[in-house]
């Protein structure tokens, strides 16, 4: 929310705080820029690729802290991108890796005994965990569990139970139909004479005695649970403290939620995409704004060490997740959904609403003011019930308009390219591409269709 494209801030800086967003931009209602692509980020790596453990060990209950640390040193690459490495004792990510890296497994490596509270107990024990949530739809006590292991690797005290209240949140989330009783779900599965637990109580007691104006509430939180009262670079009391503010005022609304969590400043990145999530699952793709969605195209960029995982689209990334979730839970797919998480439809297949698989748009004659776009429709489809409909407004004949799929990202395609993403090509030869395309009716111009890799065009297909 409102730092691509610029550099992030120290974590000793942590964000900016609510007055300095206050005065430079005002009420935040929306993205601050507009940007090329939406680049990579610690807070979208760790969730996603943390989650590979479930597929190299166990996805059971039975999986182990060590095999969750054995996980961060097969993806994440030593030194660069991926987390923030600020230094041993500093960044809580950055000292449990080399703690990995120099033969002390999880969850010791995150342990207070190995690396103290002021280390152990900063914000990453909730920022990397929204996955755990997702995979255990209406188990918020298997969700804790999993989260309590992955959380071990790096974090420990307050910093895991954070990460176990907000895996138990987004679980709770598939099921529970208000943030209060979200909420509570979320602290049922930490000790309730923690801080985490602590803080919580009062912000909801806060909440409850007024309940009309998040500033208020947010003064309190700043005056009894802010940065000064703890140690480190960016502590987790104070974030949650965030969190919980911003699901209480709410009042269900998703854009409400996500807004009054980015103006209270601090790790507005990492409070906001745990509220998001947690919002996200609770109202539902109906209740998110198409604003939100469209300028990411449903692109996310990565930075693991394997460079043909680190450009996917989020239709890719539901499926991962949503096949994981079946598997723990037993469970096969059904109806329409079960050809797609079992890999029988196209990779591309537009099925869910909304979806564009990162699919773009461009023509020859840039001189020429032409509208064009992609978008989800259930107008026509091939196969299945939906498909991409690409519009060029405007267009003439004798020129090329082109949808396509961007296979490899440079530097100068990020305004933001800090987390240092690398990438293998997505299109090999000796692959096939197969499309299908529907003009309408009401064009009558003789169209000729090419499809190819963007250097050859193996097939034309003229519509007279």
């Amino acid at each position: 929310m409102g730092r691509q494209g610029n550099r992030r801030p120290s974590r000793r800086q942590c964000g900016r705080t609510y007055e300095q967003l206050q005065r430079t931009f005002g009420e935040i209602t929306t993205y601050l820029h507009h940007f090329k692509n939406f680049a990579a980020d610690d807070d979208t790596n760790g969730p996603l690729f943390f989650l590979r453990a479930l597929e190299d060990y166990t996805h059971t209950p039975d999986i182990t802290a060590e095999q969750m640390g054995l996980t961060w040193l097969n993806y994440a690459p030593d030194g660069h991108g991926f987390f923030w490495w600020g230094g041993y004792g500093k960044s809580t990510e950055h000292t449990a890796y080399l703690n990995l890296r120099n033969g002390i497994p999880a969850p010791r490596s995150g342990s207070i005994e190995q690396n103290g509270a002021a280390v152990a107990e900063q914000i990453g024990g909730q920022i990397f965990i929204d996955v755990w949530g997702l995979i255990a739809p209406g188990n918020a006590p298997l969700a804790a569990h999993y989260a309590e292991k992955i959380a071990s690797v790096s974090h420990d005290g307050n910093g895991k139970y954070g990460g176990m209240f907000i895996a138990a949140c987004i679980a709770a989330a598939f099921t529970e139909r208000d943030v209060h009783s979200i909420i509570e779900t979320g602290l049922s599965v930490i000790p309730s004479d923690c801080e985490y637990a602590r803080m919580a109580r009062a912000v909801i007691d806060f909440h409850r005695k007024h309940p009309d104006n998040w500033r208020d509430c947010f003064r309190f939180v700043y005056d009894h649970f802010g940065y000064d009262r703890y140690p480190g670079v960016c502590h987790i009391i104070p974030n949650a403290a965030v969190i919980i503010l911003s699901l209480l005022y709410s009042g269900g609304d998703f854009s409400r939620a996500i807004n009054i969590c980015n103006m209270c400043g601090w790790d507005t990145d990492c409070n906001v995409g745990n509220v998001g999530t947690i919002m996200g699952v609770l109202v539902g793709l109906e209740g998110i704004d198409p604003s939100w969605r469209k300028p990411i195209n449903d692109f996310l960029c990565c930075s693991s060490v394997i460079g043909s995982l680190n450009a996917l689209d989020l239709p890719w990334c539901a499926e991962y997740i949503a096949k994981l979730g079946y598997k723990i839970a037993g469970a096969e797919p059904r109806g329409k959904w079960k050809p797609i998480l079992n890999g029988e439809s196209p990779q591309y297949h537009f099925e869910f609403p909304g979806s564009t698989h990162a699919f773009r748009t461009d023509w020859d004659n840039k001189d020429q003011h032409v509208t064009s776009f992609v978008e989800n429709t259930a107008e026509e489809a091939a196969s299945g019930e939906r498909s991409l409909k690409a519009v060029f407004d405007r267009s003439s004949g004798g020129f090329g308009y082109r949808v396509y799929l961007q296979t490899y990202y440079r530097p100068e395609d990020f305004n933001d390219s800090r987390y240092d993403p690398s990438f293998s090509p997505k299109l090999y030869p000796g692959q096939t591409i197969k499309a299908k395309v529907k003009v309408p009716a009401s064009e009558s111009r003789a169209i000729d269709c090419m499809c190819g890799t963007g250097m050859r065009t193996p097939a034309i297909m003229r519509r007279n």
